[in-house]
């Protein structure tokens, strides 16, 4: 990463990212499902479900089915297990009637079921930053066109190693991702139990 050019939030600027999210979490309401019961579906107006499915060791995934023209359920749209968590959410500051709130250590977004995206926050980065100085080695072996035309193989040519070095991010986006990781894993605490308050509630 170049040290040249700043191009993530400081650790501050990161509490503010965070500290907005919050803000609009508190104004929904999340469920287990929820059905929008006038969604538009080409030349027809339909009903669209939206709800989620766990897995332990998977995660979460978004699961969204529609009726017919005839008013019936069709078959289910499911996205990819990711790691993290997501719910069905509505309230002010969701686009349309209803989204999925995503929540992991890469974003805290809303995503609704036609595909739009709202961000309420992101990592600084892609992933945990390097901390440390990463070394390694490599490899490599060399031809010439007159070794090959008599029957060389890669294995016969001569064998060069370079050492090479991937410097440590900056303390400052270490310190921005701590302050990221930190309050992504206070939301998803919160979220499960807003989640095991409506598993108690369909009981």
């Amino acid at each position: 990463m170049s040290t040249i050019t700043r191009k993530f939030p400081l650790a501050d600027e990161m509490q503010e990212q965070l500290n907005h999210a919050r803000e609009q979490l508190a104004k929904l309401t999340l469920h287990d499902e929820y059905t929008i019961e006038d969604y538009p579906s080409g030349r027809h107006r339909v009903k669209c479900r939206l709800g989620v499915e766990f897995k332990k060791g998977k995660g979460s995934r978004t699961v969204r089915a529609t009726t017919d023209k005839y008013g019936r359920w069709c078959n289910p749209k499911k996205s990819t297990y990711a790691p993290g968590l997501c719910l069905v959410v509505t309230g002010e500051p969701v686009e349309k009637e209803a989204a999925w709130l995503t929540v992991n250590l890469d974003i805290i977004g809303l995503h609704s079921a036609n595909g739009n995206w709202t961000t309420l926050a992101k990592a600084p980065c892609a992933g945990a930053p390097r901390r440390e100085d990463l070394h390694y080695t490599v490899s490599s072996r060399s031809l010439s066109m007159t070794d090959i035309m008599r029957g060389a193989t890669l294995d016969d040519g001569e064998k060069k190693e370079e050492q090479k070095v991937l410097p440590a991010d900056p303390p400052e986006l270490c310190d921005s991702y701590d302050v990221w990781k930190n309050g992504v894993l206070e939301i998803m605490a919160w979220m499960i139990e807003r989640k095991k308050e409506l598993d108690t509630t369909a009981a």
